[in-house]
Parts: C-alpha cells; sequence; structure tokens
C-alpha cells in the first residue's frame, strides 16, 4: 500500500498589510483571486504552475507543481548513412503536489515528493508564497509552520525562571479571540512585531500567573518565538522553540482517484487542525 507523505503550512496575509485588510472578512475571496493559474514563477530552474483552484465547504484545493526540461538520451540507425546516430530528445519533466487549504484556520495540507523529482516543504511554501506575492493588491503570503517545544512543559520542570524573550507579531486575519494582552501590545500601539525581555536572577520571574504567559501561548500558535533560561537544582536550564515543520503520512491505494485522494488529504489536514487550531 503506497504511503504519501503531507506537511502542513499556512496562508496568510502579509503582515505589512494595512489594518483594513486584516479586519476584512473576505480571505476566502482574496485567496481564490490570488491563487491564479495564469501566473508562473521560475525558482532554481523550474517553472512553477498552479491549476485551477475548487472549492468545497470550508476548503480549497488545488494542485502546485513545476516543469523543467530534461533531455533524454536515444539512439537510431540511419537507412542511409548505414549507421548508429545518437540523439538527444528534449522534453519537460516535473510533477506536481495535490494540496487542500483550510478557510477558518488557513492552514495548508500538501503532498511532499521525493527524488528525482523532489518537492520538499521550503521548496512548496517558497512556489507558493511567490505566487500568490504576484498579487500585489490581496496582500498574502505563504509560511511554513513548526512544531515547538511546550513552554508549559519546561516551566514545569525548573525551579526558577530567571529570563525570557518572547518575540510576537500580528495575528491573521484579526484579533478575535486573543486576550486582552495581545491586543493591547500590538494593536493599541499599531505594531507590526514586538518583542518582549524580562529578567530576574534573585528571586525568578512570575511566567505562569502573569500577562507573559498569554504572550508565550500566542507566539506557541504560530505568531512568535520564545527562549527561556532557568535554574534546576544547582544546575542552568535552557528552553527555545523548536523549528520542526509537522509532518504526516497517508495510506494510499494504487491508481486511487483525485478526490479519493483529497478526501484522505482533507481528512489528515481536520486532524492536525482539531490538535493545533485555538478557535
Amino acid at each position: 500500500m503506497p504511503i504519501l507523505r503531507v506537511a502542513f503550512a499556512r496562508v496568510l496575509r502579509d503582515e505589512n498589510a494595512p489594518a483594513a485588510l486584516f479586519e476584512a472578512d473576505e480571505f476566502r475571496e482574496s485567496l481564490l483571486r490570488a491563487l491564479n493559474p495564469a501566473v508562473s514563477v521560475e525558482r532554481y530552474s523550474r517553472s512553477w504552475r498552479l491549476s485551477q483552484p475548487t472549492t468545497e465547504d470550508e476548503w480549497v484545493a488545488g494542485r502546485l507543481g513545476f516543469l523543467e526540461p530534461t533531455v533524454t538520451p536515444g539512439i537510431t540507425y540511419s537507412e542511409d548513412d548505414q549507421d548508429f546516430i545518437e540523439l538527444e530528445e528534449q522534453h519537460a519533466g516535473g510533477t506536481f503536489s495535490n494540496f487542500a487549504i483550510h478557510i477558518p484556520s488557513q492552514y495548508i495540507i500538501f503532498e511532499l515528493k521525493p527524488k528525482p523529482n523532489e518537492i520538499r516543504p521550503n521548496s512548496f511554501v517558497g512556489a507558493l508564497k511567490a505566487i500568490l506575492h504576484q498579487d500585489n493588491f490581496e496582500r498574502l503570503t505563504a509560511e511554513l509552520i513548526f512544531d515547538s517545544a511546550k513552554l508549559n512543559e519546561w516551566l514545569d520542570s525548573v525551579d526558577k525562571v530567571s529570563s525570557i524573550k518572547i518575540a510576537l507579531r500580528r495575528p491573521n486575519p484579526d484579533y478575535t479571540g486573543r486576550p486582552e494582552a495581545i491586543k493591547r501590545i500590538l494593536e493599541e500601539t499599531n505594531a507590526s512585531k514586538v518583542k518582549i525581555e524580562a529578567e530576574s536572577e534573585e528571586d525568578g520571574l512570575e511566567v505562569q500567573n502573569s500577562e507573559l504567559h498569554d504572550y508565550a501561548d500566542y507566539a506557541e500558535e504560530g505568531y512568535g518565538s520564545i527562549s527561556a533560561t532557568g535554574n534546576k537544582g544547582e544546575s542552568k536550564s535552557h528552553f527555545a522553540s523548536s523549528r520542526n515543520v509537522p509532518q504526516d503520512q497517508i495510506s494510499t491505494e494504487k491508481d486511487e482517484s483525485r478526490d479519493s485522494l483529497l478526501a484522505k488529504l482533507k481528512q489528515a489536514g481536520q486532524n492536525f487542525i482539531d490538535s493545533h487550531w485555538k478557535r
């Protein structure tokens, strides 16, 4: 039974987009306009294209792939010359990945492809980002997401936190459901990025019962990064958000239909969303 490897990313507004775009309730329409199959982008000698996107319920689906020149050596026999002739046949090689985007959460699930026509997380997201950037009006972009080490687990393991650094950026699409601490530090200041640093060598920082915890929770949703230092007994302990792209595997059938494959892709995406997305 063939195994399909998949990875996850997000489509979101460019963090420098005007505030009005973050508040507009038209992400689906913006996305469909920006997923333009007429657009072609060149990346590392590959020409990347999109299929015409399709929509169903909360999902937008399509294919993203590339073409690249391929030369195949061959041989023939010339009756005129009565000799063998070496040939070079040129054709377009390449591959594509099926993908599905969940509109409410803005998460993408997409296929990874093995060598020789490899599609890795960075290459898929880089190509999609380049295509979305062709539409300057919609101000959409794509980015990888990362499974991070959980701060709460580290906090429970140390006796004292002596320092913490938290980098935050503006949410997508808006501040609905965000803690007041996030709204104050980002929305009220109109900042696109904020860095918070706190230190207390003697008594240690209060993280779990303060706004620092709200900032850290928000960063762990994919809107920032965290690093911290503490003490565990007589030794120092360090925490840093890890940067591992979440992946999964899907069992498929030989010659499985596109509709069936997309259904499995969406189900795997929904499982990921249910465990990661904070509504």
